[in-house]
């Protein structure tokens, strides 16, 4: 008996916290700017949210014998999982600004996973080539085999960044536990 009330008492938090009833009833040519610090911090990482896509999430530099044969980078937005963080840093921006704060913390943990999906699923379609004779265009796979074939016995430096989608991660981590918090403030 005990326990089933504890069920009902944790089903009826996340009921409120799940509902999005408040949406409709929005003035949405009025949004709340408040004045806390926890707000300021909310707002600057949900901006720092939206930005993040636009900028590249994955960066490979190859360094063979001191010359660079590869520099590429990727953006976030031309992933599938770029663009759904950046639907998700909207809709966080739109949760912080008029107040929806369940609504924030949810689409900020969508967007955290959506960076960590885009740090473990980075795989170039194609790579630029500047190595003597062999300039151009290459395949990745065909760039692994090249490399395989043609750079042994030099010195490589492979570097891979995933340095924007990590701040993905970190700003919708900030974004997410601020908006938990002002969420709590405001009931």
């Amino acid at each position: 008996m005990e326990a089933l009330f504890i069920i009902n008492l944790k089903f009826s938090i996340m009921n409120k916290f799940f509902d999005f009833s408040t949406l409709r009833n929005t003035d949405w040519s009025k949004p709340n700017f408040e004045k806390s610090a926890l707000w300021i911090v909310a707002a600057f990482a949900t901006v720092m949210m939206v930005i993040a896509p636009f900028t590249s999430w994955a960066t490979v530099e190859l360094e063979v014998e001191g010359r660079m044969i590869v520099d590429y980078h990727q953006i976030g937005v031309s992933t599938w999982y770029g663009v759904l963080a950046l639907i998700a840093a909207i809709a966080t921006v739109v949760g912080i600004l008029y107040r929806h704060y369940n609504l924030a913390v949810l689409a900020a943990a969508f967007a955290f996973l959506m960076g960590f999906v885009g740090m473990l699923c980075y795989e170039p379609d194609t790579v630029t080539l500047n190595w003597g004779w062999s300039k151009g265009t290459l395949t990745f796979d065909e760039f692994l085999k090249f490399l395989d074939n043609s750079v042994k016995g030099g010195r490589e430096v492979a570097i891979y960044s995933p340095a924007s989608a990590l701040s993905m991660m970190l700003y919708s981590a900030i974004s997410g536990v601020c908006a938990f918090m002002l969420y709590k403030r405001s009931k």
